[in-house]
This record gives structure tokens, sequence and C-alpha cells, in this order.
């Protein structure tokens, strides 16, 4: 999943930054605007995913994910809306859809910048 490309922004070091998003919040980077960037959440994460706009915009492949809390969908490789609920929870996730998780999270933190935490 990590691209080994040298031209490729590596982010996993970058801070955290503060900034706490709602799941309301949230919403309001889904991608239908090209003057608002695209976001989404992993594992309590929120990531700037607008350098891959065209893969996140209404219409396009992921765009499940734009706007949204994304943890069980990655978890379980799904892009139907039913399994990005309970949003953000890992209850009853089976081991591979942790792992599966993990290296999700871990490409994410890797290749785009974080803006935020979801709110609690």
């Amino acid at each position: 999943m990590m691209s080994s490309n040298p031209d490729q922004p590596n982010y996993t070091d970058s801070p955290i930054p503060d900034k706490e998003f709602t799941i309301e919040d949230l919403e309001k980077f889904n991608g239908s605007s090209d003057d608002v960037p695209v976001y989404l959440g992993v594992n309590g994460l929120v990531f700037d995913v607008s350098s891959k706009r065209e893969m996140y915009a209404q219409g396009s492949g992921y765009s499940i994910f734009a706007g949204k809390e994304a943890t069980r969908g990655l978890a379980k490789s799904s892009l139907e809306a039913e399994d990005l609920k309970p949003y953000g929870s890992t209850e009853g996730l089976t081991e591979k859809e942790n792992a599966t998780l993990t290296k999700w999270q871990n490409f994410y933190r890797g290749r785009y910048p974080v803006v935020g935490r979801i709110k609690k």
C-alpha cells in the first residue's frame, strides 16, 4: 500500500494538530465543492486527502469515505455506507479486520497530512 516514490511526501512523523472535528464537522469536507478541502477520518485521526481529490470527490471510487469517519469501512474493505457505522467504532471487528485497519491507518498517516482528531 505504501509508496516508495521519493517524490511522494511522507507525513508519518508530522505532529498531530490539536483541532477537533465532530462527525458533523467532518461531513462538510466531503468533496462536493472544489473550494473546500476533502477530509476523512481513520481511527480517530482526520486526514486531508485533497491532494487526491479525484479519488474522493462526489461520484468517484472512494467518495463513500469523503467527509466521513471511515474506520469500519476501511477495516472491512467495504465501500458500502452501512459498513461505516457506528462511526469510529472498532467493536466487533475481527483480528483480520483490525490488521487491515492498522495497514490503512499507516498508509494514510504516511501519505496525507493529519489536520486534527475526531472529537469523542
